[in-house]
């Protein structure tokens, strides 16, 4: 905001973010501490303050661990800076920011190249205010708020006739921060949905959702698949 470029970088097989800030007397160099080693990074404005933003992925030094993304946000003052976690995945191939709303909204977008188990494919979070970076969709359950998906799985269900791929979800709601909700899309075929089922679930309940929910795909053939579509792997942490 103060109309002098900024760089950030690191070093390949190191871990921390190298910042040079443009200020009047020069430039101020800062390092930030990801304790993992740095393998990509995107720049964008994700929270719209007009400050810039660096998401970054990082893996375990012996390669032997999840890998993660998380997002530095900016401030006036590099004591202000802030790092929010975004995913874990087995692996993260690759970060791009760019803000994809139509129209644009002014907000980065963040989209994450990465791979869960069997599954890979493209997450894609939405850039917002409040910094909670959330899934390309909403859904409508006749509350006051829309509920936010945050993690979602697909598959072939019920089957039988006329039965297509299913879809469920647990969503959050911003209004009601001590529950979430699970979601039940039946498939009917033709790669649509409707509406089948909604529950409320205690968020205390839901640690399982971190290890064992996989995507999968959304539209299918009779035999292999087509691979995995849009609506994959979203925020893995619970509300």
């Amino acid at each position: 905001r103060d109309g002098r470029l900024d760089r950030v970088g690191f070093v390949r097989d190191r871990d921390n973010l190298a910042i040079e800030l443009g200020r009047a007397v020069g430039v101020v160099a800062v390092s930030v501490d990801t304790l993992d080693v740095i393998t990509d990074v995107a720049v964008g404005d994700f929270d719209g303050d007009g400050y810039g933003d660096v998401g970054f992925a990082t893996r375990s030094v012996d390669g032997r661990a999840t890998e993660a993304v998380a997002v530095l946000y900016g401030a006036p003052q590099p004591s202000g800076f802030a790092v929010v976690p975004v995913l874990t995945a087995d692996r993260v191939v690759g970060l791009a920011a760019a803000d994809v709303d139509a129209p644009p909204d002014g907000l980065a977008d963040l989209a994450i190249d990465r791979l869960d188990g069997a599954t890979s494919g493209v997450a894609l979070y939405l850039g917002d205010a409040a910094r909670d970076l959330s899934a390309p969709f909403r859904l409508d359950g006749d509350r006051p708020d829309l509920d936010v998906p945050y993690a979602v799985v697909a598959g072939e269900f019920v089957g039988g006739d006329g039965s297509g791929v299913d879809v469920m979800a647990y969503a959050r709601n911003p209004a009601e921060p001590d529950r979430a909700y699970l979601w039940w899309l039946r498939g009917v075929g033709a790669a649509q949905l409707e509406f089948g089922a909604v529950d409320p679930v205690d968020v205390t309940s839901l640690d399982f959702v971190d290890s064992q929910w996989r995507v999968a795909d959304l539209v299918t053939d009779d035999t292999t698949g087509n691979g995995p579509d849009e609506v994959i792997g979203l925020s893995p942490r619970a509300p």
